[in-house]
């Protein structure tokens, strides 16, 4: 090794480090609810602690590699690929028989693409590319977490030239690129954390920074050695500590992240591991044995962890929290056999030759790639369920799902920036008729509108919805919802133009302390409307997992298809607060739930046909479902027309 460069010891509170980020992972993906919240909801910050790690550790190697004038693109790739891809084959073909019996084929479909982007590390683009309303739900999602192992190795097929060309050109300039680049990246991530999120959150520009941020402490020092001023080093990871703490616990689903509030995970990270030392008390408990030994596994557990909670999640539609912790056991224990069966074996050199590895993983690759390919171009392996759609019609529910939000009157209905435009457009295609009722809300109203156009005529019905816009003004809408934030007012705002007969307002309430908005609106900004008002309360909600994947479990079960199922207890508790505020202000109300639940069971199906399936995903009406729904609340409809 050339003069000037420090060696790099292993450093097992690093490993430490690793445990508490794998953990903080897992804990946030099992949702845990204590006292009706998720007290781990910012754990997802773990997945940025490892970068920072990787970062550091990977940079190290290179740089030590580079200055030695022995780094080789072969060798440092063969050890990216012992590193990642055994236990990650190993896992992606294991999810693969129990998506087989278990996925619906929209499911099933998306999980091959998935499957297939991860074996050329592209599914952080992949999921980026989803639409994240029409998608599964991400829980359910087998292979959702290798998007962050696709970001790590984009990076490395791009970071080793730039450290080769910045050495051959102008290598006393590295720290200093390493700087600017780390300031671009987090600036870009700032950036688009507010105009396209989901882009800054599955894509390399914006998460580069933190990659970088352990390559700019892996070049101090190699160049420096790490500074001990006894002082800082007391201190620091004690900061360290807190601030991964503090994220953990401020950090939830409406933070922008990555942007410059990311920092303070990540510069909490960059702190614990370039103040710690031997003696200090941080290094003490993350280079115990037990934080050493979850590190060892952390890959391993951060691979099994996820697809045995989506499968769980399919399966057996609601998780118990006992049920959370014996998953959390399970993967933990299928990690430590990873470990020592597959991780330790495959990356030693001497045991198994790289001609071995070469042919093994590409063998393998190739298996997994032609399986998902068939099941990708075959729409989900849709044969699969040939009996179980003669009695319930799967295309009609993937023909809903695609078809929701297609143009009515001229109104398109989507996640669109320029709603307030596209509203004005409706206006110009209704002309100056005025429509006997005007409809608010979010796609769950939208699924009201067949049935009132069914029984009151399309050219008396004036749709005004947005999707994911629960009609509530005065309400922050979280970033990835920021449409709304024009959308709603734009709604209401319709009510006088329009001069409606009715105003329907419906939408997806999310917990009954929401109610406390529409109670506001009711008595300030809607009060002079109070007789021409319709609140709709909520449709019966099945889950994340979605009435057609229940109804498929049933059947696979029991080969029949239940006339009733559960619904989630919060839609009834929901119900009850809305409808009490209706009670209490004196508006009418009708309830979905009234119509389609008793006791606790919800219908599944409104008619004998394949397509009256009830809902097709977890609460949308279908098509005769939102007719069979208006109809059932028709005569209350009526009479609020006729005193009008």
């Amino acid at each position: 090794m050339k003069q000037g460069i420090h060696a790099i010891k292993y450093r097992p509170e690093v490993d430490g480090l690793r445990a508490v980020a794998v953990i903080a992972v897992v804990l946030y993906h099992a949702q845990f609810v204590i006292g009706g919240v998720d007290p781990f909801v910012g754990g997802y910050i773990g997945v940025d602690v490892f970068f920072v790690i990787s970062g550091y550790l990977i940079t190290a190697i290179i740089l030590k590699e580079v200055a030695a004038g022995t780094f080789s693109y072969a060798s440092f790739y063969e050890r990216r690929a012992r590193r990642i891809l055994p236990v990650l084959f190993v896992v992606m073909a294991t999810t693969i028989p129990f998506a087989w019996l278990w996925m619906l084929p929209k499911a099933m479909k998306e999980y091959a693409g998935s499957a297939i982007a991860s074996l050329f590390f592209s599914s952080n683009v992949w999921f980026w590319q989803e639409d994240s309303y029409t998608a599964e739900p991400s829980a359910l999602k087998p292979l959702l977490h290798t998007w962050s192992l696709s970001v790590e190795e984009q990076f490395y097929l791009l970071f080793p030239p730039l450290v080769l060309l910045l050495w051959k050109v102008s290598r006393r300039h590295t720290l200093a690129v390493f700087f600017v680049l780390f300031l671009v990246s987090l600036l870009f991530a700032q950036y688009q954390s507010s105009a396209s999120p989901d882009a800054a959150f599955f894509l390399l520009p914006a998460r580069g920074w933190e990659l970088l941020a352990g390559a700019i402490l892996a070049k101090l020092e190699l160049d420096r050695g790490r500074q001990s001023h006894r002082l800082m080093c007391a201190f620091m990871p004690a900061v360290g500590v807190l601030l991964l703490s503090i994220s953990m616990i401020v950090f939830d689903h409406t933070t922008q992240h990555p942007s410059l509030i990311t920092a303070l995970p990540v510069l909490g990270t960059m702190l614990i591991i370039w103040y710690c030392t031997s003696e200090g008390p941080v290094t003490k408990v993350l280079g115990s044995k037990p934080f050493v030994a979850i590190g060892l596994v952390s890959y391993s557990f951060y691979l099994w962890h996820f697809p045995i909670f989506a499968f769980a999640r399919i399966k057996l539609v609601e998780l118990t929290e006992s049920d959370k912790i014996v998953l959390i056991l399970v993967a933990l224990a299928l990690s430590v056999v990873s470990y020592f069966a597959i991780e330790r074996p495959t990356r030693n050199r001497k045991l198994i030759s790289r001609r071995f590895i070469v042919v093994s993983l590409s063998a393998t690759a190739a298996c997994v790639l032609a399986i998902q390919t068939h099941v990708y171009s075959s729409e989900g392996a849709t044969h699969r369920f040939n009996e179980f759609n003669d009695l319930v019609d799967l295309n009609y529910w993937r023909e809903e799902n695609e078809a929701r939000f297609t143009n009515y009157d001229g109104c398109a209905l989507g996640k669109r920036s320029d709603i307030v435009a596209l509203y004005s457009e409706c206006r110009q295609n209704e002309g100056d008729k005025s429509r006997r009722i005007l409809v608010i809300g979010d796609s769950h109203a939208r699924m009201l509108v067949p049935g009132l156009t069914k029984f009151y005529g399309k050219e008396n019905i004036a749709v005004r919805t947005a999707s994911g816009c629960e009609p509530y003004l005065n309400y922050e809408f979280r970033e990835s919802h920021k449409h709304c934030r024009h959308a709603v007012p734009a709604a209401f705002e319709e009510i006088e133009r329009i001069n409606p007969e009715l105003i329907v307002i419906a939408g997806f309430y999310r917990g009954a302390s929401d109610a406390k908005f529409i109670r506001q609106q009711l008595e300030n900004d809607l009060a002079s409307y109070q007789n021409k008002l319709l609140i709709v309360g909520p449709l019966p909600n099945f889950g994340e997992e979605g009435l057609p994947r229940i109804l498929q479990n049933e059947y696979a079960l029991s080969r029949t298809i239940p006339h009733e199922i559960a619904a989630i207890k919060r839609t009834f508790e929901i119900e009850k607060a809305y409808r009490q505020v209706a009670r209490d202000l004196d508006v009418a109300y009708v309830s979905p739930v009234e119509t389609f639940c008793n006791a606790g069971s919800c219908r599944t199906k409104v008619g004998e046909s394949p397509d009256a399936i009830a809902a097709w995903d977890y609460a949308h009406l279908t098509h005769k479902s939102s007719i069979f729904f208006i109809e059932s609340v028709r005569a209350q409809i009526d009479d609020l027309l006729k005193n009008e």
